[in-house]
């Protein structure tokens, strides 16, 4: 499973995460402060006996990082401490690596354009992030079945194809996209929000499957735990 997991450091459902899992831990949209431009939040100390503990029962841990849909330029103000340039990525990354080095990778969010872009755009895009990794695993989020996304991307990487609402799931785009990421060796993650019975669920997951995705996650919402969440630990395994 790939889950989607905003919760606070304390929060109980991080017992409940099956180990075998990647998770994403997003301390306040990132590690750094957002009322400091180069300060990491002061709960540091927490975040780490977390990842900790993660890593101790298998669970492997990403970093969440937000890039602004491609946009590292504009921002409304000059002194904002959010926007998200190629600077404030860098030391999102940087943070990571200097105070959560045991982490097995990044989830780089919003690497999912509003106006439509050609591969090689998605290629300059990745390829940047990528470098910042410095050899960590990297997750891109797409949000949608891109094929440009796919064609500018490498092997090594991972691609979030679809994060949206139940209802579309099932185009023939989705599963197509999916395959042409499969055939390059890039594992595909789908992640599937708003979904309230477990009927649903499990029809989700078996779509999946069907899909090719190798990581995958159903929720209500990304703030907690579906109150189905056992069943859908055991319709992963049974995949």
């Amino acid at each position: 499973m790939g889950i989607i997991s905003y919760w606070n450091h304390s929060d109980s459902n991080w017992a409940r995460v099956p180990d075998g899992s990647i998770v994403v831990i997003n301390p306040e949209s990132g590690i750094l402060d957002p009322t400091h431009r180069d300060g990491v939040v002061d709960d540091i100390d927490d975040w780490k006996r977390l990842v900790k503990g993660l890593r101790d029962r298998n669970v492997s841990a990403l970093g969440y990082v937000p890039t602004g849909h491609f946009n590292h330029t504009d921002c409304p103000r000059t002194d904002c401490k959010r926007c998200e340039s190629q600077d404030r990525i860098s030391k999102q990354v940087a943070a990571y690596h200097r105070h959560l080095p045991s982490l097995q990778g990044l989830f780089f969010d919003e690497t999912s354009p509003y106006t439509p872009r050609q591969s090689a755009d998605f290629a300059a895009e990745f390829s940047m992030l990528r470098n910042l990794a410095k050899g960590w695993k990297v997750v891109f989020n797409v949000g949608g079945s891109q094929s440009a996304a796919v064609e500018g991307a490498c092997p090594t990487d991972e691609l979030v194809l679809y994060e949206s609402p139940p209802d579309r799931y099932d185009h023939d785009q989705v599963k197509a996209v999916t395959s042409l990421a499969a055939a390059k060796g890039i594992a595909v993650w789908h992640l599937i929000l708003g979904v309230r019975e477990p009927t649903e669920m499990r029809n989700r997951v078996e779509l999946m499957r069907k899909a090719g995705a190798r990581f995958g996650f159903v929720s209500s919402d990304w703030n907690s735990m579906p109150s189905y969440w056992d069943e859908e630990v055991k319709a992963f395994i049974a995949r």
